[in-house]
């Protein structure tokens, strides 16, 4: 029967809109109904101790009448506040990985060509001074 209330409290609180501890609060509650029922009545069944509860549903739309309206309509916005934040996030977090993976792309996509050139002496030239005439030289030979 543990299984079966089980699944019976589960469905139950998804009809609930209160916190945690108002939770805990009707599942102690529900969970003493059926001591109780099976105290009266040590042989009674599953089914018969429904009967005696009423569905999950009704249950729960029971509860819920302790309640104001207003303290369910503020729990219900602060779900609703909870559900964007997390869809905010998981979108921040798409917008994210699609700006470093462009990045990424573009990066590895980009190649960069370094051109160094070098002028060492190989015994050709005689002092660096000279260097300007030598490039000088190079051009009137050219033309």
């Amino acid at each position: 029967m543990t299984k079966q209330l089980n699944e019976y409290l589960r469905q139950a609180k998804k009809n609930l809109c209160c916190e945690k501890e108002a939770q805990a609060v009707f599942e102690q509650r529900v969970q003493t109904a059926v001591r109780d029922i099976q105290a009266e009545h040590p042989d009674v069944s599953w089914e018969q101790c429904v009967e005696i509860l009423g569905t999950p549903e009704q249950m729960a739309e029971e509860y819920m009448q302790e309640f104001s309206p207003e303290y369910i309509s503020g729990y219900r916005k602060k779900q609703q506040r909870k559900w964007g934040y997390g869809i905010a996030a998981a979108v921040l977090a798409i917008v994210v990985l699609a700006v470093v993976a462009g990045y990424w792309w573009f990066v590895k996509s980009t190649h960069v060509v370094d051109v160094q050139t070098t002028i060492s002496d190989a015994g050709n030239v005689g002092d660096v001074q000279s260097i300007p005439n030598l490039l000088q030289e190079d051009q009137e030979e050219s033309e």
